[in-house]
Formats: structure tokens, sequence, C-alpha cells
């Protein structure tokens, strides 16, 4: 509703001046204070989502267990061995383009979580569109199945997709909350 309405004589009226009921005739401008479709309404705790994403990218993306019981944890920032001794080398540190095209996957899945947790901060100053955090969650998660399940199908491992069931889970939830909050905007109570 306009601020400002034309009376028959072509003044300028205020228009909450005309409203009898005691409301501002812009009350429906300011109903939706959720912004555009997709964003985070108002009450919505930005830092639950943030703490939600990190949790999954800090989780084991995968487990790999070769079949003298050796086990390797690959987790978004490198790996983690345990025999002979603990021994950790980081992401960077492999052979991205010189090694197997599985790297470069890991690389991917990495910067998909990576630039979902970005979009989950942006949630602080009202710039997330939690549709674009929740793709890349999936994304991730699709992405590091599929190095997870390569690095599984090699005669001496098998690999567990761990981190991928973990940013599925947070993707589901995260979206879920962007159902119940529109399903509240529908019935009018905002959330």
């Amino acid at each position: 509703m306009a601020a400002d309405a034309r009376a028959d004589d072509g003044e300028s009226v205020d228009a909450d001046a005309r409203a009898d009921d005691g409301g501002s005739a812009d009350t429906d401008a300011r109903a939706d204070d959720s912004g555009s479709v997709g964003t985070d309404p108002p009450t919505r705790r930005p830092l639950v989502a943030v703490v939600a994403v990190l949790v999954a990218g800090v989780v084991p993306w995968s487990v790999q267990r070769f079949t003298g019981g050796e086990v390797f944890l690959r987790f978004a920032w490198g790996g983690v061995s345990f025999e002979p001794a603990v021994t950790v080398q980081w992401l960077w540190a492999y052979p991205l383009f010189a090694g197997p095209p599985v790297l470069v996957q890991w690389v991917t899945a990495t910067g998909c979580w990576l630039l979902a947790l970005a979009s989950a901060a942006s949630a602080g100053v009202g710039l997330e569109d939690r549709r674009v955090t929740v793709g890349l969650l999936a994304l991730a998660g699709v992405v590091n199945a599929l190095v997870a399940l390569e690095f599984g199908v090699q005669p001496t491992r098998t690999g567990y997709p761990t981190g991928s069931l973990a940013v599925w889970l947070v993707a589901g939830w995260h979206l879920r909350g962007d159902g119940r909050a529109a399903r509240g905007a529908s019935r009018g109570d905002g959330g």
C-alpha cells in the first residue's frame, strides 16, 4: 500500500492519518519480514546452522578399512592413518592434479562444503538463501560418496561415506527448518 494517497483535490494525504483501525496503512508491507523466498525468518538462529554445517565438515568424511585391519580416516582437510603410528597428511600435500582423479573430487567436495559454510554464515547478515546452502551440502555429500566408493572398490580396502551421511543430515535439517517456516507463514503465524 502506498504511503501517500491522492485526494480528490490533488493534495497528498498521509495514508496513516486516514487509517480508522488505529493501525498503519503499510502493515501489509511489513507483515512479511522474512525477505525473499528461501531466506531465513528473523527468528532463526544463524549460529546454530553455521555450527551444524561446521560439524558436518569436521567428522570423518569416509572411514576406509584395509584388509589387514588398518583404518584410514579421510576428512575434508586431509587424512589420518593409524598404522604403524598416527600419521596426518593434509589435503594440500597430496599431488592434486598429478595424482588419481579421485583427489580432484575430494577437493570438489571440500569446496562445496566450504561454500555451504560461507552461505550459512551469511545468514548472520540476512543474506543466506537456504536453498543454496542445502544444495551445496547435498552436492558435497554426493561427490564425497563417489570418492568413498572409488576408494572402496579397490581390492584391499572398503570405504564408508560417513561424511556424506553427516552433510545430508544437516542439509535435511536445514531444509526442514525452511519448510516449517514456510508452513508457518502460510498459516499466518510467522513460523
